[in-house]
């Protein structure tokens, strides 16, 4: 209990409940072997107690200067584990430029062969690190600048598609914001990628994914995040975007399933006319098909 909040333990997490306006928030430990049980506020720090042991988590500051001295006394050897650690703690607390700045020094070791084993480990948190500086880049150019460093360390099927779908709300909001061809072009792009979306992921199940400062890119997705196939979210995604703007934005897809039908319908192709609903559901000429 604190004066303000009411704290609890739960799967490598710490739940606090509000106690003025009684909303819950969550936040993930740093490590997932963190130690969670009965919780105690004293000194500055939060402790944590069951059968197994007793652990101390400290606030951001307080744990920096921890790793930091650490890392001044580390052995050579030593040092790029110790600024891993630091990198991870500073994302689980937000301090994304932070992280940023000590993944990059991890991989900048990797390439000069001082920690070859850290390559795989690395990898999934500069992906992250990036589309997090994306969601709170302060300009349209920035969160696409972001979003492309993202990409080249997009590896499972899941980061390559979620970043994808990313980019396709990327583009969204940018059409939003013009006007004339800029509009336009902006619009067909994310179309474009919401169709790609739907083609190459139609069977991953994926999260609708958020861009922008209140994204959640804090915390890997858990069993508990709703999902549905890709298909899904690229047909529902593309029918908001006919919705929002018109037909325009998807012509180009329009065109290629009115070829198609017509071609299969003069030639009686039963197969292609019903394949034209299943690629391209958004299209006219789906119901058709």
């Amino acid at each position: 209990m604190l004066p303000q909040a009411v704290l609890a333990s739960g799967a490598n997490r710490v739940w606090r409940l509000d106690l003025n306006d009684y909303s819950l928030a969550s936040r993930e430990l740093a490590d997932s072997s963190g130690l969670l049980g009965n919780l105690v506020s004293a000194g500055g720090r939060l402790i944590a107690g069951n059968p197994l042991g007793i652990c101390a988590y400290f606030k951001y500051e307080d744990a920096f200067a921890l790793l930091t001295d650490r890392l001044e006394r580390a052995a050579p050897e030593d040092r790029t584990d110790v600024l891993f650690q630091r990198a991870r703690m500073a994302f689980k607390a937000r301090r994304f430029e932070a992280a940023h700045a000590d993944l990059e020094a991890c991989a900048a070791a990797v390439r000069d062969g001082a920690a070859p084993g850290l390559a795989e480990a690395l990898r999934p948190w500069l992906y992250r690190t990036y589309v997090a500086l994306g969601n709170r880049a302060g300009t349209a150019e920035g969160m696409l600048a972001m979003f492309a460093r993202a990409g080249e360390h997009a590896a499972t099927e899941q980061e390559k598609a979620h970043l994808m779908l990313r980019l396709a709300k990327y583009h969204e909001r940018v059409g939003r914001g013009v006007q004339g061809p800029a509009r336009r072009e902006a619009l067909a792009a994310s179309a474009r990628l919401a169709q790609r979306l739907g083609e190459e992921y139609g069977e991953e199940e994926l999260v609708d994914v958020a861009i922008g400062p209140d994204a959640d890119d804090a915390a890997r997705f858990g069993p508990e995040t709703q999902r549905a196939p890709g298909r899904q979210i690229a047909r529902d995604f593309i029918a908001k975007l006919l919705e929002m703007y018109g037909r325009e934005v998807y012509a180009e897809f329009d065109a290629k399933a009115k070829g198609v039908f017509d071609e299969a319908r003069a030639a009686g192709d039963v197969d292609a006319l019903v394949g034209i609903s299943r690629r391209w559901p958004n299209s006219e000429w789906a119901d058709d098909g």
